[in-house]
């Protein structure tokens, strides 16, 4: 997807930042007049030594603006001035509402990072709840601890990509065999010894969960008893390994008569 410029309608480029404690992510750039592009909540990722490393890297300008049409790069919408607790009541920070990734112009970028900065120190010298990390960071989904740093979005999309990964390698795709109208069984296997545990649900109707192998095994067998005719049923893999390390299969579906 080519995303534009809202500010001066050039091309955006993809730069990819690399903050302590994330595994890195991209971010839109744009070469012609400096505005960067945050996905949503990325922007907490980005501590305040690298965005203004960020924002010494971009152009300087003059650039003639009034040739942007002020539109969000993915979704293509008008863009909105950003306001709330966690904003200076002065900035010009843009925000889509739908998507909620912000643009940031070159001195908006390094002015909100400082104002984030000094608000997060202050915090933290005066002990305030962690409450109240609302009014520092933009919002976000979760509470991030200020003790362990402020963790993106994006890192938490991407630690739910390896750990799918991971179950891919680890448990192979389970096979399905209908004993009757009500009953399934259930085969899958392991790279690894693992004990495991499978949850499956109809609609209408509460998940349950159903241990398979109670002792680390690789090969894995459970049926499923008094199953509904004529539905669909979903249903997931849940492993651990020798050190408690969960891992979770894909959802998986199927039919009975």
């Amino acid at each position: 997807m080519v995303f534009i410029c809202p500010a001066c309608s050039s091309y955006l480029v993809k730069i990819t930042l690399s903050p302590p404690g994330s595994l890195g992510f991209e971010v839109d750039q744009c070469p012609n007049c400096g505005g960067v592009w945050f996905d949503h909540a990325e922007i907490n990722a980005i501590p305040y030594d690298h965005a203004i490393a960020l924002a010494n890297d971009l152009p300087l300008g003059p650039v003639n603006t009034t040739l942007g049409l002020g539109l969000c790069p993915r979704c293509k919408v008008p863009l909105e001035i950003l306001r709330g607790e966690s904003v200076p009541p002065d900035s010009q920070i843009l925000t889509c509402p739908e998507c909620g990734g912000n643009w940031f112009s070159r001195e908006e970028l390094a002015r909100f990072k400082y104002a984030q900065k000094t608000k997060i120190d202050y915090f933290k010298a005066w002990k305030i709840p962690l409450q109240s990390i609302y009014t520092i960071l933009l919002p976000i989904l979760v509470i991030v601890s200020l003790t362990v740093g402020i963790f993106a979005t994006s890192l938490a999309v991407r630690q739910t990509q390896e750990n799918r990964a991971k179950a891919k390698e680890l448990i192979s795709q389970p096979r399905v065999v209908s004993v009757s109208s009500s009953r399934v069984e259930i085969f899958f296997t392991t790279t690894q010894p693992v004990t495991s545990e499978v949850e499956y649900q109809t609609a209408g109707l509460p998940k349950k969960a159903l241990p398979v192998s109670l002792s680390p095994q690789t090969v894995h067998s459970v049926t499923l008893d008094n199953l509904l005719l004529g539905r669909e049923y979903s249903f997931s893999v849940t492993v651990w390994d020798r050190e408690k390390i969960t891992t979770v299969s894909p959802e998986y579906s199927f039919k009975t008569p």
